[in-house]
């Protein structure tokens, strides 16, 4: 199953409008699941027990990106980001162990959604929002 990392496939990160990832994209999105690799890892370590990541938007077309509000330079737009949830961690644990990562430089932003969390290979920053797309 997993043919970017060993958690982790390029069929999760596909754009929901059915757009294929550019190559460019791909090349960026096995960056993106070596971070969540990490992340993954880490939940594991914190919490005593492995449990999946899923992966609710990964790479993202312009026009979907639009349509769903995203921010026109999102990083989702070049593979460099996901919004995950996990059925074993709350958006809370998951976002503590994010900036955890942010502060050691592994993750680079981080934005805080009440069902999920973004995480993206980008500069470091964070941000609160209202944003369920």
């Amino acid at each position: 199953m997993a043919d970017l990392t060993e958690h982790f496939s390029l069929t999760e990160f596909r754009c929901k409008d059915g757009t294929p990832t550019p190559p460019e994209a791909v090349e960026n999105l096995e960056g993106t699941a070596e971070m969540l690799e990490a992340l993954r890892a880490r939940l594991a370590a914190r919490y005593g027990r492995e449990c999946a990541l899923v992966v609710l938007s990964g790479y993202r077309s312009l026009a979907y990106n639009a349509k769903v509000g995203g921010a026109s330079k999102s990083m989702h737009l070049v593979g460099r980001a996901a919004d995950v949830t996990s059925p074993c961690y709350s958006p809370e644990q998951v976002q503590a162990v994010a900036f955890e990562l942010q502060d050691e430089g592994l993750v680079g932003g981080v934005g805080v959604y009440q069902t999920f969390t973004h995480v993206d290979t980008g500069r470091t920053r964070t941000w609160k929002g209202g944003f369920t797309g």
